[in-house]
């Protein structure tokens, strides 16, 4: 699948010589089952290439792979004014799910039970897909803008002692 956005043989052998090489052809024949653009598919795949760059150069297995570790490579990188994620970051959340997904690696550490802003985002997910009938891309920056508000009004804490959750029920 990686012929299918790289053509020059120098980058697909690099790419699969890479520490994440093994996983490339998967993930791009993913995300274009998910319908993402051939230039958005490239850049995922070139920032996942030099995410495994960085992790074999910090000698790093690809089991250890985790949002805390991706955190910390993106570190590195400076975040835009508006706040947003470093475009090195396009592509790693997929590379993390498709990792779990193949039992490559574990689920997060402590994964809890939902919180009161997950079941509500869950829901607000729901109502954007199945009601207004929203984009997976449209869904997935509207969930976004809605956690930074909960986080800045709310903080990481509970949402349950400020606001009871019944009291954020989306109408179906």
């Amino acid at each position: 699948m990686l012929e299918q956005f790289y053509t020059q043989t120098s980058v697909l052998t690099q790419f699969r010589r890479g520490l994440l090489g093994a996983y490339l052809d998967d993930l791009a024949t993913t995300l274009h089952a998910q319908g993402y653009a051939h230039a958005s598919i490239r850049c995922s795949l070139r920032h996942c290439d030099q995410f495994g760059q960085w992790l074999d150069a910090q000698r790093y297995t690809v089991a250890e792979v985790d949002e805390t570790l991706v955190e910390q490579y993106l570190t590195r990188f400076p975040r835009s004014r508006n706040g947003r994620r470093p475009k090195a970051a396009q592509g790693l959340p997929h590379l993390i799910r498709l990792l779990r997904q193949h039992d490559i690696i574990p689920p997060p550490n402590g994964h809890c039970s939902p919180t009161a802003i997950d079941q509500w985002l869950r829901q607000y997910e729901q109502y954007l897909e199945h009601v207004l009938g929203a984009a997976a891309g449209t869904r997935k920056s509207y969930l976004l803008i809605a956690r930074r508000f909960f986080r800045a009004c709310f903080g990481v804490g509970p949402l349950n002692s400020v606001l009871p959750i019944g009291t954020l029920d989306i109408p179906s």
